[in-house]
């Protein structure tokens, strides 16, 4: 028996394209992306290299998983600074100076007080934005204790150009399929797995333009004195980490934040943790994230496979990634209205008979949520880990079109 001429294995490397080269341009795009997208925050002063490595390659691993989480974690951080330059741009002392990296800055823990030394900063943590402008404004700052933005991003350790070259690598893999699937020639489901962290990539990279990028050290901004024993005497007495960028200031009290060893691991592990919760309105944005995500492997559904149960569980798997958490969320939620107006005297000692606690503004979160959320995430992660098993699987047998190289010249006019 001969070996069908339209499906074939492992292909090595010709003057086209061969496996390795296929696995190794997807890898190194997700890689890009990936490695060059997260931006996480300041971690503990004197902290050592291999926690910070370890910190961003934890994020790394959580955002070619599930990229939908740094893609929130970003939304949230862009809305958060773009609030706090819009209030801060129109105060007299500081708005003529104060831009997006700034506030940025701020919120990632980039702003310490101290008197002359850096434990005096690293002892009293950070302050946010809020913080900073009623300082100026108490008259405990001078207004030229701010940085410029020069300064900030000097700080980084990545500027737009490193930014675009990322990007251009993760469009050139997005152009050539699409010029494959012109010339009608087959694309393996590696690749169009890797096209699906392109719109996240691009959404990262915009929300997260202005952060400045693995910044090791705050910058100490200098006060009086008294303001500094001030400040030191206040976090002692409420030394616990936060990540909140409301800080209080007062002309008595000054409100500040404790650093933390793995600062973005733990920020998208808490990210992870609130799918639990009851989503909030904000929270609905996230449905568009993971319909982006796995819409992108839906366009796989007719691709060849090795067979036609992985075929099948392809498809089922790119619904369950696009589907299960926002369909865990309604589904709540249709619990909760379908009792309140089914049995509303039942659903009311429920409430009131059973411990529950609000989660935001809006909504308040029953046990029965985690329970059905949880399972929501739970379908997530087996289904995500399918797909990036069968990607690399599904090349054991694929059409000998898949070496094909793309006809560059049929895409210009001939005379």
């Amino acid at each position: 028996m001969t070996q069908s001429p339209v499906d074939v294995g492992w292909v090595a490397q010709p003057d086209g394209r061969g496996t390795i080269d296929i696995i190794w341009s997807c890898l190194l795009t997700v890689f890009v992306c990936c490695w060059t997208i997260v931006h996480p925050s300041i971690a503990e002063p004197g902290c050592s290299a291999r926690h910070k490595f370890l910190d961003k390659t934890i994020c790394l691993a959580i955002a070619a998983m599930a990229p939908e989480v740094i893609v929130f974690i970003s939304w949230t951080d862009y809305m958060e600074a773009r609030g706090l330059t819009r209030r801060l741009s129109v105060e007299p002392h500081v708005g003529a100076n104060w831009t997006m990296t700034h506030s940025f800055f701020a919120q990632m823990g980039g702003f310490s007080v101290s008197s002359t030394s850096r434990a005096d900063a690293s002892k009293a943590g950070w302050v946010g934005a809020t913080t900073i402008l009623a300082l100026v404004n108490d008259g405990r700052m001078d207004p030229s204790e701010i940085p410029t933005r020069p300064t900030i991003e000097d700080k980084g350790k990545a500027d737009s150009l490193v930014k675009v070259v990322a990007l251009v690598q993760a469009l050139w893999l997005l152009v050539q399929c699409i010029a494959r699937a012109v010339q009608h020639l087959p694309i393996t489901t590696i690749e169009i797995a890797t096209v699906a962290y392109i719109p996240c990539a691009v959404l990262i990279s915009f929300f997260w333009w202005h952060k400045p990028m693995d910044v090791n050290e705050p910058i100490p901004l200098h006060l009086l004195p008294v303001a500094v024993q001030q400040i030191l005497n206040n976090n002692n007495n409420n030394n616990k980490a936060s990540t909140s960028p409301d800080d209080i200031a007062t002309s008595t009290t000054v409100q500040t934040y404790g650093y933390t060893a793995y600062p973005l691991a733990r920020e998208s592990a808490a990210t992870v943790l609130s799918v639990l919760e009851r989503i909030n309105l904000w929270g609905l944005l996230t449905v568009f994230f993971c319909l982006l995500f796995g819409g992108v492997h839906c366009l796989a559904w007719n691709f060849h496979f090795p067979t036609p149960t992985e075929r099948l569980l392809w498809r089922i798997c790119s619904l369950v990634i696009s589907f299960s958490i926002p369909g865990s969320w309604l589904l709540s939620n249709i619990i909760v209205i379908a009792m309140e107006w089914t049995f509303p005297s039942l659903w009311y000692d429920f409430i009131h008979g059973s411990e529950y606690r609000e989660t935001s503004g809006w909504f308040p979160s029953y046990p029965f949520h985690r329970l059905i959320h949880g399972t929501g995430l739970g379908l997530y992660v087996i289904a995500r880990m399918y797909l990036v098993v069968e990607m690399f699987s599904s090349l054991r047998s694929q059409p000998d079109g898949v070496y094909k190289t793309v006809e560059w010249t049929n895409f210009w006019p001939h005379g």
